[in-house]
């Protein structure tokens, strides 16, 4: 199996009070060295975009949402393998 990772900037982040918080909680989190698990969510009933993926985290003992996959991100995205779950681990 071969794997890849890119690194983009998420839409909707910064100008998302919500998502900042999160955000800033995350950091806070990686600083600590704490793991955060992560996952893909498909919104087929988002109005803007139904192909639209947000990118959420377990903090607080509940998902809370960072932002959105970019539009031209979404192909490649949705051509990984699931699942769409992941856990950050702390930095070595």
């Amino acid at each position: 199996m071969v794997l890849y990772a890119e690194r983009f900037k998420l839409r909707g982040s910064t100008f998302r009070n919500v998502f900042q918080l999160a955000l800033k909680n995350c950091q806070q989190k990686r600083a600590n060295k704490e793991e955060i698990a992560c996952k893909l969510q498909v919104q087929p009933v988002n109005i803007k975009d139904e192909n639209a993926i947000v990118a959420q985290a377990y903090l607080d003992d509940r998902w809370q949402s960072l932002g959105y996959i970019p539009k031209e991100k979404i192909p490649k995205v949705t051509k990984a393998n699931p699942p769409l779950y992941h856990t950050l681990r702390p930095f070595d």
